[in-house]
């Protein structure tokens, strides 16, 4: 920022304020630029304000800190204090501590307003947070948060007591390694037994927390509930009942004992990749669930009583990865879920096992994805889900479509879902055919193949069979050269889209005179999309196409269905992409 920053004493937007950043010879221009202090002038700042505090050292900025005075500045609601990340080498290792009492003392001068709504913190090298959010300080010095976010505090070894403030709606932690349990001793005495327990909060996340152990830790209680059982989370094999004896042990136990407080009002927890944690408060209102890589004794206690006081059965979304989740969670907390999505699971019998008990009757959509173990639909019990409507395979490498109605197996899973309306196959590369099993969901309306580099073709001899269909999309099937006959004979057909498919379909699909177009020529919408080179297409966020929408132009398309780009990342090459066109166009 530059240097008189201080003199705009009637500025009220102020987005974002940058401080200690260097320049291209590396060294250091803070003293000629805007520094902490001149925020202290600026009294009248509204709205949103983000300050990002960069260079390897901050001592100039723990003094600068207070003078900023941010309490003062009442017309703030958000406000999101980043540092900048800094990659720790061996030179750095004498300056570790003097960085973590620099981030502490400009914390500790950086203390927001009370009528603040959201705070965002992060990369703080910190052990401690500030006084102001300290257990006895914080309902008092930010009383009005809604939302709390902090991420890579890799240091930070305690957290505020977030659950006694009132109005607080969202909380996101993440990359807080240091942190073993959400709530100390001395919380767990003053807001377990309070009826003020997160009483407002909706959304709930926990990441990459890999030392987090539990919720709560109680001098002298290490192998209770605090802890959960002594249960290995490899054990998914585990049968329905006997999940169902250690969950009536688990009750035994401790109905003498402590009891854990609820979430009044938490409507979605999303829990990955802390892989130690057993406890957690129940979550009688939970809406939306999604567990990954996490410790399969987390849902036993989350519902261990979740039977016995009040029922959960307002789960819409389910997000596992490992079949045991899927056990563990109590039946009538799964009659009426509509949505499953299954990551990276492997115990695929005992989904199947789950399905085949009917315990989902009211699933309505499934998505399954990067499984490298799934070799056969016959494995999943696809057969049973009879009510399905939406069915999304995608990232299964070893997951092999046979072209035989049994499935190998005896199984027509196909064929016994007649509610289907709509199927996603992405990346399958051992797909070199759609199943013939298909041809009888008449009530297909939508059909999405992305990514499936083996598929040969679309089937002539029954797609002709898919009456329902109004919605078809081939995106990145280079192997497929030519549309069946049959395509001419789907009388609802809408929407034809064709991406990236070989240069051969593209011709053929020409208006008026492809071969294939007299086969389309009766569908509303169609569209036709070849990239200039595949390689554009797997690095270019905007690419330049040749397309054919009832006539033939360039068009400049989007390519943003592309997941696994950071846009950030790809900045480099927009100018590339944008050069090569004028190159080939403009000579």
């Amino acid at each position: 920022m530059p240097s008189g920053m201080g003199n705009l004493t009637a500025i009220q937007r102020l987005d974002k304020f940058i401080v200690g950043t260097k320049n291209s010879s590396g060294s250091d221009f803070r003293t000629a630029t805007a520094g902490l202090r001149d925020l202290g002038t600026l009294n009248n700042l509204r709205g949103r304000l983000e300050i990002c505090i960069g260079g390897k050292s901050e001592d100039l900025f723990s003094d600068e800190a207070k003078i900023a005075n941010l309490r003062s500045k009442h017309g703030l609601s958000e406000l999101k204090l980043e540092w900048e990340l800094v990659w720790e080498t061996e030179e750095d290792d004498n300056h570790e501590s003097n960085r973590k009492e620099d981030h502490e003392g400009v914390l500790e001068g950086l203390q927001p307003p009370p009528n603040l709504k959201k705070l965002e913190i992060g990369n703080y090298a910190g052990e401690r947070l500030p006084s102001w959010a300290s257990v006895e300080n914080l309902t008092t010095s930010l009383p009005n948060l809604v939302e709390i976010k902090l991420t890579n505090c890799g240091r930070c070894q305690h957290l505020p007591l977030f659950s006694l403030l009132p109005s607080l709606k969202y909380l996101f932690l993440s990359g807080l390694e240091s942190v073993e349990y959400m709530e100390s001793d001395t919380s767990l005495s003053s807001s377990a037994s309070s009826a003020l327990f997160f009483p407002s909060l909706e959304t709930l996340e926990l990441s990459y927390m890999s030392r987090l152990r539990g919720w709560w830790k109680v001098a002298g209680e290490e192998d209770n509930y605090i802890h959960g059982p002594e249960t290995s989370t490899s054990s998914v094999g585990a049968t329905a009942a006997t999940v169902a004896r250690e969950q009536h042990h688990l009750a035994t136990t401790l109905s003498s004992s402590w009891q854990p407080p609820s979430f009044p009002k938490l409507a979605k927890l999303t829990v990955f990749e802390c892989p130690n944690m057993t406890s957690m408060p129940l979550i009688p209102c939970v809406e939306e669930l999604d567990l990954r890589y996490v410790n399969g004794n987390l849902m036993r206690t989350a519902f261990a009583f979740g039977s016995g006081t009040t029922p959960t059965s307002k789960l819409k979304m389910l997000g596992i990865d490992n079949a045991e989740y899927l056990i563990s969670i109590p039946r009538d907390c799964l009659q009426n879920l509509p949505f499953l999505k299954i990551a990276w699971a492997v115990d695929w019998l005992s989904i199947g096992q789950v399905f085949k008990s009917g315990a989902v009757p009211s699933l309505r959509e499934l998505y399954i994805q990067a499984s490298k173990d799934l070799q056969s639909l016959g494995e999943i019990g696809l057969e049973h889900l009879t009510g399905l409507e939406d069915l999304t395979i995608e990232y299964c490498n070893e997951l092999e479509l046979s072209n035989s109605l049994s499935d190998g197996n005896g199984i027509m899973p196909w064929k016994a879902l007649q509610s289907l309306r709509e199927l996603k196959l992405h990346v399958l590369p051992k797909m070199r055919v759609l199943p013939d099993g298909l041809q009888y969901i008449t009530t297909l309306r939508a059909l999405e193949i992305k990514g499936c580099d083996g598929l040969e073709g679309l089937p002539a001899e029954w797609i002709c069979s898919l009456t329902s269909l109004e919605r078809l999309v081939l995106l990145d099937c280079p192997r497929v050269e030519r549309l069946p006959q049959g395509i001419c004979s789907l009388p609802n057909l809408k929407d034809l889209s064709i991406w990236n498919c070989s240069p051969t379909l593209k011709e053929r699909c020409r208006d008026p005179d492809g071969e294939d177009w007299p086969l389309i020529s009766h569908i509303p919408y169609v569209r036709v999309v070849l990239l200039l080179s595949p390689f554009y297409f797997n690095l270019f966020p905007f690419s330049v196409c040749f397309s054919s929408f009832k006539g033939n132009f360039i068009r400049l398309v989007s390519s943003r269905h592309i997941p696994s780009f950071n846009l950030v990342m790809l900045a480099p090459f927009y100018f590339l992409s944008f050069f090569f066109f004028f190159f080939f166009f403009f000579p």
